[in-house]
């Protein structure tokens, strides 16, 4: 797990800051890390309405594609 809580990753929906991380599965697959936390803008500050969200370790892009 190349994350922690406190980091900010993206996906193609927005950037989020980690604040829990658990894990899951697919139905024919490996486990993969499922980052939980609040949604943030472009500029990387938290939206007005603080929206909770996961992201799943396959769907995460580099941060420079905002």
């Amino acid at each position: 797990n190349p994350y922690k809580e406190g980091d900010i990753i993206q996906d193609h929906i927005s950037p989020l800051k980690i604040e829990k991380i658990k894990w899951s599965y697919g139905y024919y697959s490996a486990p993969y890390c499922v980052y939980y936390g609040i949604e943030l803008k472009k500029d990387l500050t938290p939206m007005k309405k603080q929206i909770g969200r996961g992201i799943i370790q396959s769907n995460i892009k580099p941060i420079t594609e905002i």
